[in-house]
């Protein structure tokens, strides 16, 4: 199996578990995880948190940047295999290396890797301002359902025709906008291979988030530090998508990822 490794199970006891089963299992890694593992600036934490992945590097699949990922088309042959970057995931061993020899007091990899720490850390920052940026168009996405349905999608209840065909026109416009606005979209997937679109599985998964936060009363009251995590864990949902799952400690990300798979199955 391949699963996506959400950042609160990189250092869990069931990823061990999970690797040593078989050498066909594979953690895969994505940009998310570890710019939250590198936000912290801290080399220690850093090879704790990589500390379980480094014990099997042949079971360890790097994956593009979610910006490169966005920009590579939507074709069903191939799809998986695009989105890992091979360079790095060959040398996710060296990575480790480089951890160990900064922890040891090599000051060159030491401020190498602080320095991509606090580019990390200055991403997911700016990621506050881009998540409040968009909650008005959340909020009037959020008013086409009832409360009653917004019940039905949150708890993972059957869905009626008319929750899937609201929710299917809800997100075809959100993924639109999303792919209006980002640099690496330059045109719009043909039809038949436009939920292979990394842009739209990630707007399936933020309109279950979306319809999460509302819950029965209607309106959305998030911090925005909230908002910026959030976003980070349909991230994580929108990749499991393309493999066969995720593995992570949040029940709502989990259950996210859940219920996209089974809408694109419908």
């Amino acid at each position: 199996m391949k699963l996506v490794v959400d950042t609160n199970y990189l250092r869990a006891p069931e990823l061990t578990l999970f690797l040593a089963e078989t050498d066909q299992n594979f953690a895969v890694i994505t940009d998310y995880a570890a710019m939250e593992a590198f936000k912290t600036e801290s080399i220690p934490t850093l090879i704790k948190s990589f500390e379980i992945v480094s014990q099997y590097p042949r079971q360890v699949l790097v994956l593009k940047s979610t910006t490169a990922v966005c920009g590579l088309h939507s074709r069903k042959s191939g799809l998986q295999r695009r989105l890992v970057d091979h360079k790095q995931t060959v040398a996710f061993p060296a990575f480790y290396a480089q951890l160990k020899m900064a922890a040891a007091g090599h000051s060159g990899y030491t401020e190498q890797l602080l320095e991509s720490g606090r580019v990390a850390s200055q991403h997911m920052n700016l990621l506050i301002d881009d998540a409040v940026g968009m909650t008005d168009t959340f909020l009037e996405m959020s008013e086409r359902f009832s409360r009653e349905e917004r019940r039905i999608i949150r708890t993972g209840a059957i869905y009626t025709p008319a929750i899937v065909q609201k929710f299917v026109h809800a997100s075809l416009e959100l993924a639109k906008e999303l792919m209006d606005i980002h640099p690496r979209v330059v045109r719009y997937p043909r039809p038949e291979e436009l939920m292979n679109h990394f842009l739209a599985r990630m707007a399936v998964c933020m309109m279950l988030l979306i319809l999460h936060w509302v819950g029965d009363g209607g309106q959305l009251k998030i911090k925005p530090e909230k908002i910026r995590n959030d976003f980070v864990d349909v991230n994580f949902a929108a990749y499991a998508l393309y493999f066969d799952g995720i593995l992570s400690k949040d029940q709502k990300l989990s259950s996210i990822a859940a219920q996209a798979r089974h809408i694109l199955s419908i």
